[in-house]
């Protein structure tokens, strides 16, 4: 077994004596004993941590959770072996947790590539493909010949049915490294409409690349010349009061539970108010639970936030300040914020509870709609939209995973504002240089940062086409949408469902205009106009 690079060593060393001299109260010999210790821990953990790469090496998941665990026991603010237990963990088939793993990293080195791809590959085998789309983004920021994060982008892409885009990114794989060959040919041999997230069900080619010890050691130099604090919070060396604390709220975040490996701890003061029934899943915002209010007596939705926003306090207030905002919209075809609940450290959402399904699953199992229910449909999402934008909320990620439809046909429009401002809080924390949204439904002004009113009529023109016709005006993925959008150039929707009538070409050039001010200016008017295009006869 190697030993820790000299480097690393050293670093540790002049850290240790800066944790003496903090803890000098004590007296000299008391604070040089009590940062010895610390480093001895480190090097441990260290090491285990390596044992952990070993066996990832060798494909031993089994024993590579293992190992990283025993060096995440010594030191829970082994980033490293954070990182190497989530690669594991995918590959064990335990996503969610590898999710979670992979989230505490971050917190302790935020921004770094590795553990971003390492998230970016959990949150697709889960389904959060732009979750995950947005992680491989981040990681080419950082690295651009990182053929594993082209990998675990064209997953990504795959799993949001843009093909051509997967199929591009991991041409940049095979490019950069021949081990991605054989995927690309296999995906390049299958009939275009095939489901490709089939190809990523082996997982990661090379689970412990990225976080080397050399590398993990070079980055922790840089962080150390960056700021000391960042360097002690990725090396584990601080005052032992500071450390007792991070190892605490860590733990907190991966401590298991009998359904869920993120379930609330049952002594929380919020839980005394309601009573979790399930864990539904896990979000942009954070975890999501079935929960039962104990003193109104009525089920409601409770979304837990993500450490990344909750552990950041200038993050944290602006999203409160935001939801309270959201909280204000009351509408019937908007879910209602019941309550925003800070207990301690974490933050809760409490949320009107809506059964149905959403508009993309129904389009998914259906296929496409007649014009007369994608007409009222979008009626409904425009009253919605329109009642949000007289008090000055943007929804910003209008799509048809964001609708409800209730088993009564009434349409709900989820997540305004507070669903944006988490994606922006990760986007920033992460160091990805992203916009709130998804791309297939963004304007192209909301694209370059800049999101208006006409812009959720813009995404809503787009919800409309794809409710009619099964598909997505424009093509293409990034710079080659952009372009597409800029230049307005998408198939008219006769051309893809012909029974349509001749009025909706015209319908959807205005409505997808690339200049917003040559868009409907609202979605009132977007409703006005496609009310009164006749229902084509047979």
């Amino acid at each position: 077994m190697s030993r820790v690079p000299r480097a690393l060593a050293l670093l540790l060393l002049f850290c240790a004596s800066f944790a003496c001299v903090e803890e000098g109260n004590a007296g000299a010999d008391a604070g040089k004993a009590a940062a010895a210790a610390p480093a001895q821990e480190a090097e441990r953990s260290a090491l285990f941590a390596k044992e952990a790469a070993d066996a990832l090496r060798a494909q031993d998941y089994p024993a590579a959770y293992q190992q990283a665990s025993r060096a995440i026991e010594l030191n829970a603010r082994n980033a490293q072996a954070l990182n190497y237990r989530a690669v594991a963990l995918i590959h064990l088939n335990r996503h969610q947790e590898a999710v979670q793993d992979a989230g505490a990293a971050l917190i302790l080195a935020p921004g770094n590539a590795a553990i971003l791809q390492t998230r970016s590959q959990a949150l697709s085998h889960q389904g959060k493909y732009q979750e995950g789309l947005m992680d491989a983004d981040a990681t080419l920021q950082r690295d651009a010949a990182n053929a594993f994060a082209y990998e675990s982008k064209a997953f990504a892409l795959a799993g949001l049915h843009e093909n051509s885009a997967a199929l591009e990114a991991l041409r940049s794989a095979a490019g950069i490294d021949p081990r991605f060959q054989g995927r690309l040919e296999r995906a390049l041999q299958l009939p275009q409409d095939t489901d490709l997230t089939l190809l990523f069900d082996d997982g990661a080619a090379a689970p412990a690349q990225g976080l080397s010890p050399r590398r993990f050691a070079r980055l922790a130099v840089l962080t150390a010349v960056g700021g000391l604090l960042i360097a002690l919070a990725v090396l584990h060396i601080a005052s032992a009061s500071w450390r007792d604390q991070v190892r605490m709220t860590v733990r907190r975040a991966l401590a298991p539970a009998a359904d869920s490996g993120n379930a609330p701890a049952p002594g929380d003061a919020f839980w005394t108010q309601y009573e979790l029934v399930k864990e539904i899943g896990l979000g942009g915002m954070g975890v999501v639970y079935d929960a039962r209010d104990r003193a109104l007596e009525r089920r409601v939705a409770v979304k837990k936030m993500r450490d990344e926003i909750r552990l950041d306090p200038q993050e944290r207030r602006s999203f409160v300040r935001e939801a309270r905002l959201v909280a204000q919209l009351h509408h019937p075809g908007i879910a209602d914020i019941y309550g925003i609940v800070e207990d301690g450290p974490d933050i809760y959402l409490v949320f009107e509870f809506v059964e149905g399904r959403t508009l993309q699953d129904a389009l998914k199992s259906s296929g496409p709609l007649e014009l007369t229910r994608a007409r009222a449909i979008l009626k409904e999402m425009a009253a919605a939209v329109e009642h949000a934008h007289e008090r000055g909320v943007i929804h910003r990620d209008l799509k048809p995973s964001n609708v409800m439809l209730t088993p009564e046909g009434r349409v709900k429009v989820m997540d305004f504002g507070v669903a944006r401002q988490a994606k922006d809080t990760l986007a920033k924390l992460s160091g990805a240089d992203t916009v709130a949204g998804t791309p297939s439904y963004m304007a192209p002004e909301q694209e370059q940062g800049a999101a208006r009113r006409e812009s959720d009529v813009y995404a809503l023109g787009v919800c409309l086409y794809e409710m009619l016709t099964g598909s997505l005006p424009f093509s293409g993925s990034g710079a080659v949408m952009l372009l597409n959008k800029l230049t307005g150039k998408h198939i008219p929707p006769t051309q893809r469902a012909p029974c349509l009538p001749q009025a909706l070409d015209l319908l959807m050039a205005v409505a997808l205009a690339p200049d917003p001010d040559q868009r409907y200016k609202t979605p009132a008017e977007l409703v006005a106009a496609l009310e009164i295009i006749p229902v084509a006869r047979a």
